[in-house]
């Protein structure tokens, strides 16, 4: 199903930009933690939300891949504002992210690359 997405299916690499649009609000928050962009972080995470969602139906094996719990918990976290709860947060998002990069990322890159 990934074929879709990519070239000659795709008049461009469709998921690999879509994978780029979920990392920037991800990056995002820390980076407007670090500033006290409170407005900031809760835009970050509701962009990065909707991205996942999104993403999470876009290759049907792979929607496994993509848990909520994790991103809820982040959702926790930040609205509690307590640092001590956001970092193992953030932490529990990217092990999801690192584990299907880890799992599919080359092979992706192998074939699409």
């Amino acid at each position: 199903s990934l074929d879709q997405f990519f070239p000659p299916a795709a008049p461009a690499p469709v998921y690999l930009f879509e994978m780029f649009a979920l990392a920037g609000p991800f990056e995002g928050i820390m980076v407007d933690l670090q500033e006290g962009d409170i407005p900031g972080v809760q835009a970050n995470f509701e962009a990065f939300k909707a991205q996942y969602e999104k993403m999470s139906g876009m290759v049907p094996e792979w929607t496994d891949h993509f848990p909520m719990e994790p991103v809820e918990a982040l959702g926790q976290a930040l609205a509690n504002g307590d640092p001590a709860q956001v970092g193992p947060a953030m932490g529990g998002v990217g092990g999801v992210c690192g584990s299907c990069h880890m799992l599919d990322m080359v092979k992706a890159q192998q074939k699409y690359h």
